[in-house]
């Protein structure tokens, strides 16, 4: 259970302090806006994120021969992971300058999360095969790793939020790169454990056959 769970809680922070649509919009209406505004977007991927799981879930679950795709999604996933590890350690700061925008921010939030393809990638390569992985072995493991990946992900995005509430520069600082530089290095070992767990999941007896 404990690799899901650090799994969860690393892809959390990661996915709610690096750079993205999501995050440059609670930036901007926390600033024009205020806090309020700002926690309304944190909250938002709890929403819009329930039916592109779903969908990845049942998707994955009617494809034959389930053990050894998912150990092709773990490599490929681990790959996508390792990627997003590489992005993070090149990051540096969040954009301000975006485009004006009036209130409703949980609305624009949820449709801009709908919108976002890198959402459908994490889930189609990484969320939902790791989630079928840790049904398949204990469902705790699966709860571990969503309940430490949405706790990190809204709980890092209301971080983010209070801390530019109070200070323009708390995204510019070097506080902050540092951070994403370490959220990167962190990435890249999750990439490696799934790769790892994809190479086993391979060379397993049995793989090709779904299990009951």
């Amino acid at each position: 259970m404990l690799p899901y769970l650090l799994s969860g809680l690393s892809l959390g922070v990661a996915s709610g302090l690096s750079p993205g649509p999501l995050l440059a919009l609670l930036v901007s209406q926390t600033l024009r806006h205020g806090l309020r505004d700002g926690l309304r977007v944190a909250f938002a991927p709890i929403l819009s994120d329930a039916p592109i799981v779903v969908l990845c879930l049942v998707v994955l679950s009617r494809v034959s021969g389930l053990g050894h795709a998912l150990a092709w999604m773990s490599i490929v996933g681990g790959a996508f992971v390792g990627y997003l590890g590489y992005e993070s350690l090149r990051a540096c700061t969040v954009d301000f300058n975006g485009p004006p925008t009036a209130p409703r921010s949980f609305i624009k939030a949820v449709l801009i999360n709908l919108l976002n393809p890198n959402v459908y990638l994490f889930w189609a390569m990484v969320g939902a095969p790791m989630l079928l992985k840790g049904w398949a072995k204990n469902s705790i493991a699966a709860f571990a790793f969503a309940g430490g990946f949405y706790a990190c992900l809204v709980g890092s995005k209301v971080l983010v939020a209070i801390a530019v509430s109070r200070s323009r520069s708390a995204l510019t600082g070097r506080g902050y790169q540092i951070a994403l530089r370490l959220l990167g290095a962190l990435l890249l070992v999750v990439a490696a454990w799934m790769f790892a767990g994809g190479i086993a999941g391979l060379a397993a007896p049995g793989t090709g056959t779904r299990n009951r």
